[in-house]
């Protein structure tokens, strides 16, 4: 394949930032959702959602890292 990654702690790196985009959009929305700003209730579903989906990529991520390095 022409496309392939050269590293192989590529992809892990990305996840790991992607994880982090994801929780800090998730802390903006739960910010952002709360009951002083806004009466949805969607904004916090949307933020637990990002929180979790980020803080698991974060720990996946992370340990893809640390296993590679080993």
């Amino acid at each position: 394949m022409a496309h392939r990654l050269k590293s192989s702690t590529a992809g892990p790196v990305w996840g790991l930032a992607l994880g982090i985009l994801l929780t800090v959009a998730g802390a903006a929305l739960w910010w952002s959702g709360d009951p002083s700003f806004s009466e949805s209730r969607w904004d916090r579903s949307a933020a637990v959602a990002a929180l979790l989906a980020g803080v698991f990529l974060v720990v996946c991520a992370g340990r893809e890292l640390h296993r590679h390095h080993k």
